[in-house]
């Protein structure tokens, strides 16, 4: 049997595209997505500098290393900053300056004879996969040997995409027009990316095709043979109402639930233009016909089965589930092995390094508590002072703790924080499937109707 040029063309081309999506999709994911990081471990003997420049050279960033975290220190009332790694050439170890911070901070870096970098999983993996980051590690450091463990909790992006194609193709069963349907699969399982909601978004898409699907192979079909009737699409209005509740559970699904926008405004437009392109690929079949097919005109009211669009969703709904709950019982993350009684150092650790570094002139070196004034010129022109720290003195806007979320790695106590930040999201998205899928189970079919819907331009027992 050959196959159609036209055919052939479409095939391609929804393959191109959903390709491309992937990639645009992956290209747009935030680091968050994968909120684990990838130890490495090097001799102290390297300096911290040459590694840094080799993990630059190999495309990794985003890390956290001894030359890349920030001390500070006062300077004659001014605060002044310098990179841990060069700290003990300015600050001598006597110094009434040196608050024991830096030597905290260091030990999370250098420990035992050892170097450590956190990368983060986020931004230098392909799909959330850490095994493209330990090949790009393994590139990067080259001959300098080093061991690496990855800590924390990512979510592996494929287990979505091969859940939502196991729906996909389970959904396929209810539809008619399996042969327009399943060239929106590559496209639509870009959105899979996301977890869940871009899960549950590409199902109510898919559902949204498998609507028009009808109606708008009829327009094409009429068109080819200019039959169009008053240039109107026919569009039933229970199918109109759960058009307009499937395309209210997308929007939510994009909005809540973390699908890029940017994102959706290339790859909705590009899935309909997959959609029809395959629908007048359909409607041009059957060119050998030496006939023009009947276009029927509708007698009575319809009695169509519309239960199909809910028993379509149930597979999507039970596949988010199955998501859920996979991505619960695995996400348990790993501890790093190289901290066991506690972390050296903390965030009230360096909220106190700021304040004393800040109020360091204005304190007594003798009593070490607040007892020198601070004085400004007021508004009325006079002479205005208080007794105390005088840490309003310095502008500290901007000085930020970056070391959080390694530190919750480092002891799991990240977990819980970074699981509920799905759980809206995912909740959100079960919730819209199980709602427009469930009442197909109180969807009672009237005697007489048929179940498989009928193509109503090959039913020939209408004469007239």
């Amino acid at each position: 049997m050959a196959i159609d040029k036209s055919t052939v063309i479409t095939f391609f081309t929804a393959l191109a595209i959903g390709a491309g999506l992937i990639f645009f999709a992956a290209k747009l994911m935030p680091p968050q997505q994968g909120a684990a990081y990838a130890v490495v471990t090097v001799d102290a003997l390297y300096p911290d500098r040459e590694i840094t420049r080799r993990l630059d050279g190999g495309g990794i960033s985003g890390y956290e290393s001894e030359s890349t975290q920030i001390v500070y220190y006062d300077d004659f009332g001014e605060l002044r900053s310098v990179s841990l790694d060069g700290y003990e050439s300015r600050i001598e170890s006597f110094d009434p300056r040196n608050d024991g911070y830096a030597e905290k901070l260091r030990s999370l870096f250098v420990t035992s004879g050892g170097r450590h970098v956190y990368i983060p999983a986020g931004g230098n993996t392909s799909g959330g996969r850490s095994a493209p980051l330990l090949k790009k590690i393994d590139a990067a450091l080259g001959d300098i040997p080093y061991s690496a463990e990855i800590i924390g909790y990512t979510r592996p992006v494929m287990v979505p995409c091969i859940l939502f194609l196991a729906a996909f193709a389970a959904s396929l069963y209810y539809s008619t027009k399996r042969a327009v349907l399943v060239y929106t699969a590559p496209s639509l399982t870009a959105f899979s990316l996301y977890g869940i909601p871009g899960f549950a978004a590409a199902a109510l898409l898919f559902m949204i095709f498998s609507i028009l699907c009808d109606p708008l192979g009829e327009y094409f079909l009429s068109l080819r043979y200019n039959r169009v009737v008053r240039g109107k699409i026919f569009l039933s209005r229970p199918q109109g109402i759960i058009l307009g509740l499937l395309v209210i559970g997308f929007s939510a699904l994009v909005f809540t639930g973390g699908i890029s926008p940017l994102f959706c405004l290339a790859a909705v437009p590009l899935s309909a233009v997959v959609f029809i392109a395959a629908l007048r690929n359909s409607a041009s079949q059957g060119k050998a016909v030496n006939h023009i097919r009947f276009v029927p005109v509708p007698i009575r009211p319809s009695s169509r089965n519309l239960g199909y669009i809910h028993r379509s969703l149930l597979p999507f709904a039970l596949g988010a589930l199955a998501g859920f709950f996979f991505f619960f019982a695995s996400g348990e993350p790993a501890a790093y092995s190289g901290v066991h009684d506690g972390l050296p150092v903390t965030k009230t650790d360096f909220e106190k390094h700021i304040a004393y570094q800040t109020a360091f002139s204005l304190v007594s070196l003798e009593h070490q508590e607040p007892g020198y004034g601070s004085y400004f010129l007021g508004p009325d022109g006079l002479i205005q002072g208080q007794t105390g720290l005088g840490s309003g003195l310095q502008d500290t806007s901007g000085i930020d703790f970056s070391l959080e979320g390694i530190l919750g790695m480092l002891q799991g106590g990240e977990n819980g924080k970074f699981t509920a930040d799905y759980v809206p999201g995912d909740v959100l998205s079960i919730i819209i499937l199980l709602a427009l899928s469930m009442p197909f189970m109180f969807f009672k079919a009237r005697e007489g109707v048929i179940k498989r819907r009928m193509n109503l331009y090959n039913d020939k027992r209408i004469a007239a």
